[in-house]
């Protein structure tokens, strides 16, 4: 339920107001917060911090509160790397699918086949900024939330590529390593 552009509502009719979201088990829930169905997030940093670990926990948990989830493991692909995350976190699901391509069209066609998609990652993807905004389009139409990871600057300062690829995410989530 959205008002009118420039509409004045009172802060207890919007405490009223039911929104669709999906909220989250676990730690991705006390981050995140309750999320829209249809949420942009870009996670990045430094090599090793945990960044596909946590998109893998956060894929499954959305796959038990939402509906199925595919991670789309680019860099690791299927292999013994993103087994032992599974295995390690525990969340072997039928509902949750793995797979690889950097093949932007069957990324796009991804949108209508589940209800989140984590592409680990679009820097080695290659992809360029007009293919970011076309995923992020297609996945918005569909309503199907969508999970970019990014590697980080050697400085681990930014993320590697585009600026634009931070443009209208509804979550940026930088990820550090424990010491």
């Amino acid at each position: 339920m959205h008002t009118p552009s420039g509409e004045r509502i009172s802060a207890a009719a919007l405490e009223s107001m039911d929104f669709d979201s999906v909220d989250l088990p676990g730690p991705y829930g006390d981050v995140l917060g309750p999320i829209g169905p249809a949420m942009y997030l870009l996670v990045w940093g430094m090599r090793g911090s945990g960044k596909s670990t946590f998109c893998a926990g956060l894929a499954a948990g959305w796959a038990a509160a939402h509906g199925p989830a595919e991670i789309v493991a680019i860099e690791e692909g299927p292999g013994p790397a993103l087994q032992d995350k599974i295995a390690r976190l525990g969340i072997g699901r039928p509902d949750l699918g793995i797979r690889q391509t950097a093949d932007l069209e069957e990324l796009m066609g991804l949108a209508s086949e589940t209800s989140l998609v984590v592409v680990d990652s679009i820097s080695e993807a290659g992809m360029d900024t007009d293919e970011v905004a076309r995923l992020k389009q297609a996945y918005k139409a569909q309503g199907t939330a969508l999970v970019v990871v990014a590697h980080a600057l050697k400085t681990g300062a930014d993320y590697k590529g585009p600026s634009e690829w931070g443009h209208g995410v509804g979550v940026e989530l930088q990820v550090y390593e424990d010491e």
